[in-house]
């Protein structure tokens, strides 16, 4: 086990929690996010390509819920660096033993926590305080063409937000609810 974070599953196979060794002392503190050979030995392969940050002024907007499809299918490692939200994973692997269901955790820049979203799986957050910031280590280039989302408002997977929803994007809103048609993310392994 690497001494500066640990790695615990979540309730979705694949997705991880990852707590941070923090190290503090008269300058302030220091925390490592990921190290690609710790993490491939635990069976997660998710060296960045890409690095993004959103920066979320208003407490309540939702943003999500967004996955890409393969081959730039991605893992990502989602880190909140100022303020505080409600990270949400949903598993949308056709096979499965989790598939449509979903799993949520608050995260803040407090917590000393990141999350792993692996690929198959749409990714999303609802800022539980004004001016979050949030980082994405993302394991592909972004692909505008094969970019798909969920509606966050979808009842069929019924995401319990903590807060009342606002904010959302017309884009993210105006996706249709999935139906008993919907295949899901096939992976190409």
């Amino acid at each position: 086990m690497n001494q500066d974070f640990s790695l615990e599953p979540l309730p979705l196979a694949g997705a991880f929690r990852i707590r941070h060794k923090v190290f503090a002392d008269q300058r302030g503190m220091f925390k490592r996010i990921g190290c690609h050979q710790t993490l491939l030995d635990a069976g997660v392969d998710a060296q960045p390509r890409q690095v993004n940050c959103s920066m979320t002024p208003v407490k309540g907007t939702v943003r999500g819920m967004h996955y890409q499809m393969p081959p730039a299918a991605e893992v990502k490692i989602v880190n909140c660096f100022h303020g505080e939200l409600f990270d949400v994973l949903i598993d949308l692997r056709p096979n499965s033993a989790t598939f449509l269901q979903w799993h949520g955790e608050r995260l803040s820049a407090d917590s000393h926590t990141s999350l792993i979203v692996p690929k198959g799986f749409a990714h999303g957050f609802q800022a539980l305080s004004d001016n979050v910031l949030m980082m994405y280590l993302n394991s592909t280039d972004y692909s505008p063409d094969l970019e798909g989302g969920l509606n966050p408002l979808d009842p069929t997977i019924n995401v319990k937000w903590p807060l009342p929803v606002v904010g959302l994007s017309a884009k993210d809103g105006g996706r249709e609810f999935i139906d008993s048609h919907f295949d899901g993310i096939p992976l190409v392994t």
